[in-house]
């Protein structure tokens, strides 16, 4: 539910400012925390608690998720980074266009207006 709501949160908010600089603290953590698998991992094989069978099997899966999910959850923190500082300055092309449209339509009106003014 959460991060519904932050998928149709506004991106010039700082919600998706939060969330990105979250999910790079996140991401950073993780790896940490991989790490210090890794480390435990070892003392395990060096105290004989695993055999060096299952210190290998262990160590190739926190290698691989060592990469993998930290560098996922860091990418969709900048990716939301990315997109909360791009709002904020790039200007709104639609909105200069409309407001021109709709003065050359309160011109037309006028023009219009005057028109059937004179006529009378």
């Amino acid at each position: 539910m959460g991060v519904i709501r932050v998928r149709n949160a506004n991106p010039s908010g700082h919600t998706s400012l939060f969330v990105g600089l979250l999910l790079i603290g996140l991401a950073v953590w993780t790896l940490n925390s991989f790490e210090v698998m890794k480390i435990f991992f070892t003392l395990l094989r060096d105290v004989k608690k695993l055999d060096s069978e299952q210190f290998q099997i262990a160590s190739q899966a926190i290698s691989l998720w060592t990469v993998i999910l930290p560098a996922v959850m860091a990418s969709i923190g900048a990716n939301f980074i990315s997109s909360w500082a791009l709002y904020e300055k790039s200007p709104n092309p639609e909105a200069e266009h409309l407001e021109a449209i709709a003065k050359h339509l309160k011109f037309l009106e006028r023009q219009q207006s005057e028109t059937r003014n004179a006529e009378l």
